[in-house]
């Protein structure tokens, strides 16, 4: 599993923890496709309150599998990894809630 969102209790406050076979989370191309649809359904969920950000292990993200992500040496390849990048980030400072970054060690 490379991202696990905890079910939303009562409270209202969700838990994104990044991991990768139960450790720190390796960035590759599912996440960067994934997240920006997450981020969206958190967004339409009116009662999520919170959001914390956190991962798993003494570091968050340490690494990127860039063959993962595609040629981006390539327009399409480049044009894709591009899109999801922006939308991830677009949709994270979207959230008309609060975001918490409990980052765990050194973060890449």
């Amino acid at each position: 599993m490379i991202a696990r969102l905890a079910g939303r209790p009562p409270s209202g406050v969700l838990t994104l923890r990044f991991r990768t076979d139960g450790g720190p989370h390796t960035f590759d191309g599912t996440i960067h496709h994934d997240l920006p649809r997450l981020l969206e359904d958190i967004a339409f969920d009116s009662a999520n309150q919170v959001l914390v950000l956190t991962g798993t292990g003494d570091s968050f993200i340490p690494g990127i599998d860039g063959p993962s992500l595609g040629d981006v040496t390539k327009p399409m390849g480049f044009d894709v990894m591009y899109t999801e990048g922006r939308r991830g980030v677009q949709r994270l400072v979207d959230l008309e809630i609060a975001i918490i970054a409990a980052v765990n060690g050194p973060a890449t």
